[in-house]
Order: C-alpha cells, then sequence, then structure tokens
C-alpha cells in the first residue's frame, strides 16, 4: 500500500462490466426453492418478525428483513427478493474490491481479486440462494475499503466507514463486531475529536436499530434471554472454552473445509509465489498492507476458530481478502505468468460451480456447493410438493420431517410431525435422541380416516428412512426426476410412536372395561 491513486474512467468501465458479469452469470442459476433453514426462518419474518419464535434466527437481522419487505414490492416473492439481494449483494462486493484495490494499491492487484472473488465456487453458489451472506461481504469490503482510505489521514472516510459499519451491523450484527479492530485503528491515526465525533455518529446509528430490535424481542432481558438461549444451543457445544479441545477440532476441520472451497485454486498462487519467489512477492506486502489485512481477517478466523463455527456462507467474512492476498502475491511474477495463473484460477472456480457433482466421492462425507446441488434441491422438494398435492387431504394425511422448517412452510395445511436427527445426535450411540419419547394417535394428529378407513404418515425426508420401525407397511409413490415418496397407512386402531431408535406405529391401547360390581346377598 504505497500510495493513493485517482480513480480513471477506464476504472468505472472495468467495475461496470465486472458487475454485468457477476449478474449474468447468476441468473441462468436462480432456484425456485428456498434452500436453507435459515432462509425459511427470514422467509417467515416477512410476516411477523419474531426473534423468539426463529422468524429469523437470533441475533434478528432487522434490515436486511426490512431490506426484503421493500424488495417485495417490485418482486413480491421472498425467494425471488433475497435471491435478488444476494446477486446485487456479489456484483457490489466484486465491483467495490476491484475499485478500493485499484485505488489503494493498482487496477491490476484491483481485477484480478475482484476475477478471483467472483468465480469462487462457494461465492458463487452463495449468490443463488436467498440467505444474506452475499450482501454481508459486500458491506464489509465497502467498509474495509473506507477505513483504509482512512488510515491514510482522511476524516472524511473515517466518518463514512464508521457509519456503514453501523449499518452493516443492523443487517448482521457478527459483521459489525468483527470490523470493530480495523475501525478502532483507523480512528487512532485522526485526532480525538475526530474520532470521538465518528464514535458519535456510529452509536446513534446503531441506536437506530437496535432500540427498534430489542423492542421487537422483548426489551433487553428478552433479547439477553434469546442469547443465552443460542449459546447454550450453539456456542457451548462447540466453543474451546466448554466443549474444549474437541469443540477446537470441530470449528478447525469446518474453518480449513469451507475456506479451501471457497478461496479454491486461488489459494495455490499465494502459497507457491511465497514460496518461490519470496524476495519479489514480499514486496508487494509493506507495513500499512500487513495491518490492514490482520485486523481485518484475524478477528473473525479466532471467532470462528474458539467459539462457533456455522455455515460456509460466515466465511465471506474474510475470502475477499484472502483474493487480495493472492493478486498481491502474483505482483511477484511476470506478467505472462500472471496472466496465465488468474486465468487457470478463474476457470478451475468457474468449472467447480458449473460441472462438479455434489458429492465428488460417492458418500455424504464431503459435499460441495455446486449448480448440482441447486438443481437437485429444487428438483427434490417441486416433486414432493406435487406429490403429496396430489395424492394426500389434508386432514388424512400427516408428514413427518427432519426439516421442520420446510414442511411447515411448504404445507402450511398440513400436521407436520418433528422428528429431527443433527440437532440432537448422540455421537456415542450413532442414533437421534430425541428429548422425550412420544405418542400421538390419529385424533391428536388432528387426523381423520379416508373413505378406506386409512389416515397416511408421509415420510418426507429420506434420511429419516433408517429410522423407520416399519419399513414393511412402506408404499412408494413415484415421481419423475427425482426419488419416490414414502408413506404408510394407519387406523385409528393405532398410534404413532416416536422414540429415541425410531418411529412405527403401535396398537392403541384399550381401557380395561370396568368389572361388574357383584350384587350383595340379601
Amino acid at each position: 500500500m504505497t500510495g493513493l491513486k485517482r480513480l480513471a474512467v477506464v476504472d468505472f468501465a472495468v467495475a461496470a462490466a465486472l458487475a454485468a458479469v457477476v449478474v449474468v452469470s447468476r441468473l441462468p442459476f436462480v432456484g425456485h426453492i428456498l434452500y436453507h433453514w435459515d432462509s425459511i426462518n427470514l422467509a417467515l419474518a416477512l410476516d411477523r418478525f419474531d426473534v423468539a419464535a426463529d422468524r429469523p434466527q437470533f441475533p434478528g437481522y432487522l434490515l436486511y428483513v426490512v431490506l426484503v419487505r421493500l424488495i417485495q414490492s417490485i418482486l413480491p416473492d421472498p425467494q425471488s427478493a433475497m435471491v435478488a439481494i444476494s446477486i446485487a449483494g456479489s456484483a457490489i462486493a466484486v465491483v467495490s474490491l476491484f475499485l478500493f484495490s485499484s485505488v489503494l494499491w493498482n487496477r491490476r492487484v484491483g481485477f484480478f481479486a475482484a476475477l478471483m472473488l467472483a468465480s469462487s465456487p462457494l461465492f458463487w453458489f452463495y449468490g443463488e440462494i436467498a440467505l444474506p451472506h452475499c450482501l454481508d461481504a459486500a458491506w464489509i469490503v465497502v467498509s474495509v475499503g473506507c477505513l483504509a482510505l482512512a488510515c491514510s489521514g482522511r476524516p472524511g472516510w473515517l466518518l463514512l466507514g464508521a457509519m456503514i459499519v453501523a449499518i452493516a451491523g443492523g443487517f448482521r450484527p457478527q459483521t459489525q463486531l468483527f470490523l470493530m479492530p480495523l475501525a478502532f485503528y483507523a480512528a487512532w491515526q485522526h485526532r480525538w475529536r475526530t474520532a470521538a465525533l465518528t464514535a458519535v455518529v456510529a452509536l446513534l446509528i446503531d441506536l437506530a436499530w437496535l432500540l427498534p430490535l430489542l423492542r421487537l424481542s422483548g426489551g433487553l432481558s428478552g433479547y439477553l434471554e434469546l442469547m443465552r438461549n443460542y449459546n447454550a444451543t450453539y456456542t457451548q457445544m462447540t466453543s474451546v472454552f466448554s466443549a474444549g479441545l474437541p469443540g477446537l477440532m470441530r470449528n478447525a476441520i469446518k474453518l480449513a473445509m469451507y475456506t479451501a472451497y471457497g478461496w479454491a485454486a486461488g489459494a495455490v498462487p499465494f502459497v507457491v509465489c511465497l514460496a518461490y519467489r519470496p524476495w519479489r512477492t514480499r514486496s508487494a506486502f509493506d507495513r500499512k498492507t500487513i495491518v490492514l489485512l490482520t485486523t481485518w481477517v484475524l478477528p473473525a478466523l479466532l471467532y470462528y476458530l474458539l467459539l462457533h463455527m456455522g455455515q460456509q456462507g460466515l466465511i465471506f467474512v474474510f475470502l475477499p481478502a484472502l483474493c487480495l492476498l493472492s493478486s498481491l502475491a502474483l505482483e511477484g511474477c511476470s506478467p505472462h505468468w500472471r496472466n496465465r495463473i488468474v486465468g487457470a484460477v478463474v476457470c478451475i472456480g468457474t468449472a467447480l460451480f458449473l460441472v462438479a457433482p455434489t458429492f465428488p466421492f460417492g458418500t455424504d462425507r464431503a459435499k460441495l456447493l455446486t449448480a448440482q446441488t441447486l438443481r437437485e434441491h429444487d428438483r427434490q422438494w417441486l416433486s414432493r410438493l406435487d406429490a403429496v398435492h396430489a395424492n394426500f387431504k389434508p386432514r388424512s394425511a400427516a408428514l413427518v420431517s427432519s426439516a421442520r422448517r420446510f414442511a411447515e412452510y411448504y404445507f402450511p395445511e398440513y400436521r407436520v410431525v418433528d422428528y429431527r436427527l443433527g440437532a440432537r445426535w448422540d455421537a456415542d450411540e450413532n442414533q437421534p435422541r430425541l428429548r422425550h419419547e412420544t405418542t400421538e394417535t390419529m385424533t391428536a394428529l388432528g387426523l381423520s380416516a379416508g373413505d378406506d378407513g386409512f389416515a397416511f404418515l408421509v415420510i418426507l425426508d429420506d434420511d429419516l428412512l433408517p429410522f423407520n420401525r416399519a419399513p414393511q407397511r412402506v408404499e412408494w409413490i413415484r415421481t419423475p426426476k427425482a426419488p419416490p415418496l414414502a408413506f404408510m397407512r394407519f387406523t385409528s386402531s393405532e398410534r404413532l410412536q416416536l422414540g429415541a431408535e425410531g418411529f412405527s406405529f403401535v396398537p392403541t391401547v384399550q381401557p380395561a372395561a370396568p368389572r361388574p360390581i357383584p350384587e350383595s346377598e340379601p
């Protein structure tokens, strides 16, 4: 980061071209079904915002929900509205990375970093689904760019950067937490009056979204209770401070796998250039560059490693920085090899998304998020929707599902029986562990038998088939281009029993007839 340059007309032309490429490349793969559990929670929040009911999930994402509601005036469907935001966020993140890197280093560094981010298979995938992570990446890149310029002593950029960081917190509070070290470092480069004014403005913006969030969550005490419940459900099982070494290993493995797939072939030039020509590559990393990248990447890495590593899109907090690292490392290569390497990185990332199978090794141990993943997800859920509605009446069929939120969202008129596996999995006994066993009769399920005297239990998710303790009773409905749908018939003389080892039907225990009272002797 040897100096600052002004942007020329050609820079904005390149930025417009990059944005167009990102948008056009995403449009053909947009799906029709919400992809993730969190997507369902966000869609439900559009009707009623209630963090306590996971509408949406903690910590709230208030401004994201508000933005989606605004987009719904143009695209009423929640899936379409949220995917449009993901595509726009992808384009903004790529363009912003190019522009601010061009200012701080040079156009070549910015262009190569933007190409690597745009072609990342993981970033491409999340640009196709209804989740806020690509928009989060856009906020992060814009914030980092402003704060990096502020480190050069420009108070206007410090104020703008702090305002954007505060607004980003309303979309995802963790983002503001991760950017605070860089914001403090940038403020340290200015006079205390400037820093104090900036802090006051940022605090006012924070209160503008935090106070409504607290009011909608039962006040401060209610929100803190939600935080404790969240930590008890997730963080305590993964934090190194409560789960110890197993939690650390779990987080480290996930973090390494997700980062490797997101960075993809972009990691190769970084490693090779540092190893092959370290004296030339290291010249691109002056002190300011190292401080900027460290304060950008390290807070999120420590949080994910020591506390909790969730879904893959969370690495977008630092993925643009990794793309920038690779581009800076290429400064030590000759132009001939530099262009070829970047071309290979882009081609490999594109190929991974477009043609790589979801399960490259034939098992579910290694899953890649690709275009095939999107197609299969849509195909399976659309076939389930058609099959259930065509064959079962809501009053005579219940759906057993391991993805309860999906079932309740897409089948609101049917009774859904929750049988979750992942959240209660007992690794030692290799079986699902329910909080308690339950039994429900046809009446308790709110069902009535059809004309043939039967009601139906539809096994909506294939991962539940191994836990069906009455496989001989399973019948199948063929669905086009998707696995068949399993269901079972039962009568009013049976009850559904769900337990730790599986589910099945057992006879209803009839109450014993009262014993006659013997007549007394005269």
